[in-house]
C-alpha cells in the first residue's frame, strides 16, 4: 500500500530458491533507499509500539554487524571454513564463496567483503562512506556491471 512500486520488484524474485539472491542483488540497487520505518510504519494505522529493552541493534551499517557478530579471540568477526590470520584484529571479513581460502597478515579494523563481482577493502571507521563507494561504482565506466 505504502511502498508499491518497491513490491513490484521484489514480487519478481524467487523466494527461497537458488536465484533467489541474485534477484536480490539485481533489485536492490533500483529501489529506493527508504527504512521499512519510515515508508510503511510510520503511515500504517494498525503498529502498535510497546516498551521494551531487547538490546536491538539496527544492522544497517558493517559496524553494527561486527558489534552484533561472535569474534574469534582477536577480535575478528569471521564465518568462514579456511583463514589463517596473523597480527590482525578487529576485521570484519565476509565472503559470498565460503569455500575460499583466506589470509590477512597485519590487517587492522578493516572490512573486507568479497562478492561475484566486487572485493571492497576498506578501514572500518569509514563504514558510513560505504555508499558513496557504491555509487561512485555505478558511476564508473560500465560500472552497473559490478552491482
Amino acid at each position: 500500500m505504502y511502498l508499491p512500486e518497491m513490491m513490484q520488484h521484489f514480487m519478481a524474485c524467487e523466494y527461497n530458491s537458488e536465484k533467489e539472491n541474485n534477484c536480490i542483488e539485481l533489485i536492490y540497487p533500483k529501489v529506493q533507499k527508504i527504512s521499512i520505518d519510515n515508508g510503511i510504519l510510520e503511515k500504517a494505522k494498525n503498529v502498535y509500539v510497546i516498551p521494551s529493552d531487547l538490546g536491538w541493534s539496527d544492522l544497517g551499517t558493517w559496524t553494527s554487524v561486527y558489534e552484533n557478530t561472535e569474534k574469534d579471540e582477536n577480535g575478528n568477526a569471521v564465518k568462514l571454513k579456511h583463514l589463517l590470520a596473523y597480527n590482525s584484529k578487529g576485521n570484519i571479513i565476509r565472503l559470498k564463496n565460503n569455500n575460499k581460502a583466506v589470509i590477512i597478515d597485519g590487517l587492522e579494523n578493516y572490512i573486507v567483503v568479497d562478492t561475484d563481482k566486487a572485493l571492497l577493502i576498506c578501514p572500518r571507521d569509514n563504514d558510513q562512506l560505504i555508499k558513496d563507494y557504491v555509487l561512485d561504482l555505478k558511476n564508473f565506466k560500465k560500472g552497473d556491471k559490478f552491482m
